[in-house]
């Protein structure tokens, strides 16, 4: 059951089969999903693909040549709504990895996911401990949000 501030944004898998990933706002409870159908949106993630070469830039640290077709927010966007269209912050990922990172019935990222976000927030030189509170749910915002919640 989705959480109670969430939004749907759809994908399309290569084969053309969409799916609907939740987007939940744990801070303002705005309206996510409206900005990826943006223009802003689109172009960026057009201008990330083409950088990235349509491929997947997890696979190619690897050493791997593997073809990508989503853009990753490696600083979610439900947390870092300012960092949305920011280069440093996006990826070009497959599916396959965005539900590795991603846990798909909490919609919190995995070990995997934050250790992405670890690293990004450290190349773009922001306070990563305050980072890292912030997406693992130990800030007092996402306290006084859990204690709504209850």
């Amino acid at each position: 059951m989705p959480s109670s501030s969430s939004n749907t944004h759809a994908n399309a898998t290569p084969d053309g089969v969409v799916f609907v990933c939740l987007l939940i706002n744990n801070y303002t409870g705005r309206n996510l999903g409206s900005m990826y159908k943006s223009t802003a949106w689109k172009k960026k993630r057009a201008a990330i693909l083409r950088r990235d070469h349509y491929r997947s830039q997890l696979a190619a640290r690897y050493g791997r040549n593997v073809s990508g077709d989503t853009v990753h927010h490696m600083l979610p966007l439900e947390f870092f709504p300012e960092y949305r269209l920011k280069d440093w912050n996006l990826i070009t990922i497959t599916q396959e990895e965005h539900n590795r990172l991603h846990d798909r019935e909490t919609h919190r990222l995995t070990a995997e996911g934050l250790a992405l976000a670890r690293r990004a927030a450290l190349k773009a030189g922001l306070d990563v401990e305050e980072v890292m509170r912030k997406l693992e749910g130990d800030d007092e915002e996402s306290k006084d949000e859990a204690d709504r919640d209850r």
